[in-house]
């Protein structure tokens, strides 16, 4: 559990009297309306792998469950936001719901019923489907106010093979639908792609691309908030994600292909350290140079970037001299507030004496 939230020794990582959790019961043609109306969001997952999927036995071991009324396992709910998120229970909401309303499969391989088998959900009975439609499921529910740490530790702790993955599979698995959806969208963009040459030329790692895209836009939409641990921040950001308008994505969207534009026309082949100038910046990494400038090209308008790109040379030349003098470089290095805080203020300055006032 630590990668999320580090504590201390003997000491607990967040007060325990924030945790705020209801247990609510269910009929099951709630739940399935639930589904239906988009107030639980169950969007299946793209990349789950298929061992993961439930076969059609056994959904239909799950239907036979409820018409003999053997009660299902609890479900948790994260219920602090709307649509209502699945933390335990994607693969039995998935069965309810694909065979009461999408009728996409008949029962099969029951153990007990097996005059129904091959069975939709209009092929039974009425005191069967009536069955199936008023058995009682218990949920536990995060009520909203949850700190976001709680809910990420509750969600581990219900997966524990999620814990086991890496950090891009685990926030895959958690932050599904819109904010993943959107990470992945900005990381196949041409605009960003084109700017990254260097790492199309490697063995492209698509979580790679996925992290220098969720750091830009942290930090474009939330630098002034930032406060460490680093991780937490970009967690944050994701799940800030789920509330943002259409409007407000597609400000986002455009503000990085413009920068990406710009980051690729700026930087050319020096954008991931490549060139013999930075052989002096042994631990300067490409994706700390790609979060400070990128963010900050993003917010640039286009009459500024015109004429930073005309100044190009003489910004990267104050640029360099800047990490020769050491304090900048070792910003880049922490994650505290103060050298995040330095690290952004340091270009901001340098680009506003470059575009406005002609010399350092």
């Amino acid at each position: 559990m630590g990668y999320y939230h580090d504590s201390k020794d003997g000491q607990l990582p967040y007060n325990p009297n924030d945790v705020d959790i209801r247990q609510q019961s269910f009929a099951v043609h709630h739940i399935v309306e639930m589904i239906k109306e988009e107030d639980i969001y169950l969007q299946p997952e793209k990349r789950r792998r298929r061992s993961e999927e439930w076969n059609k036995e056994q959904k239909s071991r799950l239907i036979e469950s409820l018409i003999m009324r053997i009660p299902l396992p609890i479900f948790y709910l994260d219920g602090s936001r709307t649509p209502w998120r699945v933390i335990d229970g994607t693969q039995r909401l998935k069965a309810l719901y694909e065979y009461i309303e999408e009728q996409e499969f008949g029962l099969v391989g029951l153990e007990y019923l097996k005059n129904f088998e091959r069975a939709f959900f209009s092929d039974l009975p009425f005191n069967y489907q009536r069955a199936i439609q008023t058995a009682i499921i218990e949920a536990y529910i995060i009520n909203p106010g949850t700190p976001e740490r709680i809910k990420q530790d509750i969600f581990l702790r219900i997966n524990p093979d999620v814990d086991k993955l890496s950090v891009w599979k685990r926030r895959r698995f958690y932050y599904r639908g819109a904010p993943m959806q959107f990470i992945d969208k900005l990381a196949r963009d041409t605009h960003f792609l084109d700017a990254t040459g260097q790492i199309a030329l490697r063995a492209r790692n698509r979580d790679e691309d996925r992290e220098y895209v969720l750091r830009f836009v942290a930090f474009f939409c939330f630098l002034s908030s930032y406060r460490p641990p680093y991780n937490d921040f970009l967690e944050y950001t994701l799940d800030r994600l789920y509330d943002f308008t259409d409007n407000e994505l597609k400000h986002i969207y455009s503000s990085f292909k413009k920068a990406m534009d710009a980051y690729r026309d700026f930087w050319s082949d020096l954008s991931f350290l490549s060139d013999a100038e930075f052989s002096d910046f042994k631990k300067l990494r490409s994706i700390d140079l790609f979060e400070i400038w990128s963010v900050h090209f993003g917010l640039r308008s286009g009459d500024e970037l015109e004429i930073l790109m005309n100044r190009r040379e003489y910004a990267i030349r104050h640029f360099m001299a800047l990490l020769k003098e050491g304090e900048l470089q070792e910003a880049l290095q922490s994650t505290s507030f103060n050298a995040i805080e330095f690290r952004f203020r340091a270009i901001h300055d340098l680009i506003n004496n470059v575009i406005y006032r002609y010399a350092y």
